[in-house]
C-alpha cells in the first residue's frame, strides 16, 4: 500500500503538539498514512493515523511489538478477527500480524517494545457502558490500564467544564466528534494532542460537546 508521511513528530520534543489530520489529509484520503510521533532505540514506538481503501490487505511486521489499534471509521479484520467502527484491539506478537478492510477505514495504530499485555483484546465499544466521569456532563469508557498507563474513551456533554489538572507521564488525544476546548485553544474532530509529562490545563466543551481518545501516563 503506498504510503506519504505527512508528519513526524519527535516523541521527546516537549512542547506542546496539535495536529489537525482531518479532512484536508487522511480522511480526504490525501495521505494514505500521517505518522503523528516516532521514537527510536530501545523505546521505539511510533503513532500513525492509516487510511486503507476498500479491498486492502497488508501485513504488520514480524517484529515483538504491542499493537494498540482504534478503528476511528470503517471496518479491518485483524488475524481473522473482524472489527467495526470504534472498536479497540491490543495485542503483543512476534509474528507478523495480517490485516483487511473490506468497506475501507481510518485506524489510529500505536506500536512500542512493551510486551505486558500478551492476550489479545478485542473490546467493541458500542456494547460497552459509559461509567460517570469526575465532573457533571463526564462519561468515560475505560479500554486500558497498565502500571500507570490507560487509555480511554472520555464523552464530554456541551458546557462541561473539568478542574485544572496536571498530566504526570503526559496525555494524547484524538477528538473523535465535537470540539474540545482548554485554555490554550480550541480542537475539532480531527485534531490529535499530544501533551508532556507535568503539563496542566483546564478543558471543556461549549455547545457542541465532544468525543475523545486519550492516552495518558505514558510519557514520562
Amino acid at each position: 500500500m503506498p504510503c506519504s508521511q505527512v508528519y513526524d513528530v519527535p516523541l521527546n520534543d516537549d512542547p506542546r503538539v496539535a495536529v489537525r489530520v482531518d479532512g484536508r489529509e487522511v480522511y480526504a484520503r490525501r495521505a494514505p498514512r500521517v505518522v503523528l510521533e516516532t521514537a527510536t532505540g530501545l523505546s521505539a514506538t511510533e503513532t500513525l493515523l492509516l487510511h486503507c481503501d476498500a479491498g486492502t490487505s497488508w501485513t504488520a511486521p514480524n517484529e515483538a511489538q504491542t499493537y494498540e489499534v482504534f478503528v476511528v471509521a470503517g471496518d479491518v479484520t485483524i488475524d481473522g478477527v473482524s472489527c467495526a467502527e470504534r472498536d479497540y484491539v491490543r495485542w503483543f506478537s512476534a509474528r507478523a500480524s495480517t490485516l483487511s478492510t473490506k468497506q475501507g477505514c481510518v485506524l489510529y495504530c500505536k506500536r512500542s517494545p512493551s510486551a505486558h499485555a500478551q492476550a489479545r483484546v478485542h473490546l467493541r465499544t458500542s456494547a460497552m457502558r459509559w461509567q460517570p466521569g469526575l465532573v457533571p456532563g463526564l462519561s468515560v469508557m475505560s479500554l486500558h490500564e497498565h502500571n500507570g498507563q490507560a487509555t480511554a474513551l472520555v464523552r464530554w456533554e456541551p458546557g462541561t467544564v473539568f478542574q485544572a489538572h496536571r498530566h504526570w507521564g503526559g496525555e494524547e488525544i484524538l477528538v473523535l466528534d465535537g470540539v474540545f476546548r482548554d485554555e490554550h485553544g480550541q480542537y475539532p474532530a480531527g485534531m490529535w494532542l499530544r501533551s508532556p509529562h507535568l503539563s496542566q490545563h483546564r478543558p471543556y466543551t461549549e455547545h457542541e460537546g465532544a468525543t475523545i481518545l486519550v492516552k495518558v501516563g505514558h510519557l514520562a
